[in-house]
């Protein structure tokens, strides 16, 4: 996935983010060694702990 295509996919991701009860702050796609790497960036007023990753990336699973 290429930075055009994550900036067109972006508010698909920041829709499927709030509906989970989050916030989308930012979405990054890099490259590192021989892996390509989508990363998501959330908040919520109360902070994010490893179930609250779980939840954003079971949410977003189907619309990868």
């Amino acid at each position: 996935m290429k930075q055009s295509m994550v900036k067109t996919w972006r508010p698909r991701f920041d829709e499927v983010v709030q509906e989970a009860g989050y916030e989308l702050l930012d979405v990054e796609f890099v490259h590192e060694q021989d892996d390509a790497i989508l990363r998501f960036f959330i908040y919520h007023p109360d902070g994010i702990t490893v179930d609250d990753c779980e939840i954003v990336s079971n949410a977003l699973s189907p619309k990868l």
